[in-house]
């Protein structure tokens, strides 16, 4: 075997190695983004959650304590993940598709 057989075959592994590599980074990439995609349809129906709360009377026989308060609001985040995790509004979709599209086509 010659030192030229061995240097191709360096280079051609060493090539594979690299486009190995950007697919895996491209993967990560896309997975990130979608992470932060689910992350703002999370907060955005917890918002929305948080806003169908506020539109409830307020006016009974017992009022509300602190601790009722931090509970709903705990609460409201725990339904925006389930939420988001079971498929959400197709927000995190919608904006996941457009963020992939790339510039210059629609």
């Amino acid at each position: 075997m010659k030192i030229s057989d061995i240097n191709s075959m360096s280079s051609v592994a060493a090539n594979k190695i690299v486009s190995d590599a950007k697919s895996v980074n491209k993967q990560q990439d896309d997975k990130e983004i979608m992470e932060m995609c689910k992350s703002f349809e999370t907060h955005f129906i917890n918002q929305m959650f948080k806003q169908m709360r506020a539109s409830i009377a307020t006016d009974g026989l017992i009022p509300k304590g602190k601790g009722e308060e931090i509970f709903s609001e705990m609460l409201d985040e725990q339904y925006s993940k389930s939420a988001t995790e079971a498929g959400g509004i197709g927000l995190a979709d919608m904006m996941y598709d457009q963020l992939k599209t790339p510039k210059g086509r629609l």
